[in-house]
């Protein structure tokens, strides 16, 4: 269900420097942001860890990814830095598993489940402790790409809502105390919305916000958006000439990476495009390319910025999932030596350390 759009995570933006003034409205919606309803109240399950899994010890570094299974169906998958003890999270769940986000602390990782609907789960770092946080509705909507606040209380995640040719998208947030569900932002076809990513601060939501074609499968075009928590507007940070996607704040929350033409728009790069990572400041300035893969080359894609300052991507060989490298930039921009984590896999994250 909505092969294509749950992987719209690019946008599109023009090369120049200057900011669009473009506010779109937000779209009234019947979300319940009160009294939880029966379907949204948690639900525990008994996906206990594996005897032999790795648990994560305090102070330890380790990366999450989505990664295939002997079965073929994808799961979330641990391994430490130099892609050793690599390991289900959790392997008694049979459905396609994705989107790992951890919690500040480390402790914690939310994921998706598609059975086949999307449903929001969170589970121990240790992969005990499994609950279904939001179900999946194939009569309402289904959830993804979860991001957890800098605070822990609460995680953000897309919703979307109704069939692939007329689809709704919310981003919605989850009380993790209350269990309560609050909508941020939401949108109408064919403005769809995806990827929340919290700033540093928990003020803001960097988004992408992608216009869909009339069939509801392919793209037309988008960009980069800045939701403001306090006042609820929603700001188009950039322009709609290339496909950006997959945003990262920096530690000041002044600035964002992001990728061009990344891993979840297109299985292979178009031709004659290159897939590259990108910066741009938060008042629309210094947009820069900061890699310089050419068409057909290297894809470097799904960048997450650190709080040492070094920026985290996806370095992808053309149609060799088991050529997947984490690799990580340094302040000059160089690659920082022995920092090639094989994942044979996609959207990795890093354990926070204390500190991040």
């Amino acid at each position: 269900m909505r092969s294509r759009l749950l992987a719209a995570l690019a946008v599109v933006l023009a090369g120049c420097s200057t900011t669009p003034s473009t506010t779109i409205a937000p779209l009234d919606t019947n979300v319940s942001s009160g009294e939880p309803t029966s379907s949204l109240r948690p639900l525990t399950t008994e996906a206990a860890a594996p005897a032999d899994l790795l648990a994560p010890q305090p102070g330890e570094e380790w990366v999450a990814f989505r990664s295939p299974r002997p079965d073929g169906r994808d799961g979330v998958f641990l391994a430490r830095p130099d892609g050793s003890d690599r390991h289900q999270l959790v392997a008694d769940m049979p459905f396609v598993q994705a989107s790992p986000a951890w919690s500040p602390d480390g402790s914690r990782i939310a994921f998706i489940e598609r059975n086949p609907d999307e449903a929001l789960w969170v589970v121990d770092a240790d992969g005990s402790d499994a609950t279904e946080l939001v179900p999946a509705s194939t009569e309402c909507c289904g959830q993804d790409k979860p991001d957890w606040s800098p605070d822990g209380t609460t995680i953000a995640y897309v919703r979307w809502i109704g069939p692939e040719e007329s689809v709704a998208t919310e981003i919605a947030l989850y009380d993790m105390e209350t269990g309560l569900i609050s909508v941020a932002y939401s949108t109408s076809f064919p403005t769809v919305l995806d990827r929340p990513r919290w700033s540093q601060d928990g003020t803001q939501l960097a988004v992408d916000v992608t216009t869909m074609q009339p069939n509801g499968s392919d793209y037309a075009a988008g960009s980069i958006g800045l939701i403001d928590l306090q006042s609820g507007q929603l700001r188009l940070l950039t322009d709609s000439d290339h496909f950006f996607g997959y945003a990262s704040w920096n530690p000041s929350s002044t600035a964002l990476v992001f990728g061009e033409n990344g891993l979840t728009y297109w299985n292979d790069t178009p031709d004659g495009k290159a897939t590259n990572l990108w910066t741009i400041n938060l008042d629309g300035s210094d947009l820069r390319r900061i890699t310089n893969n050419q068409p057909g080359g290297h894809r470097s894609t799904q960048p997450f910025w650190r709080s040492d300052g070094s920026i985290c991507y996806v370095d992808a060989e053309e149609k060799k999932s088991d050529r997947h490298f984490v690799r990580c930039l340094g302040a000059d921009l160089n690659v920082l030596p022995g920092s090639a984590t094989p994942i044979q896999g996609t959207h990795p994250r890093f354990r926070p350390l204390p500190g991040e």
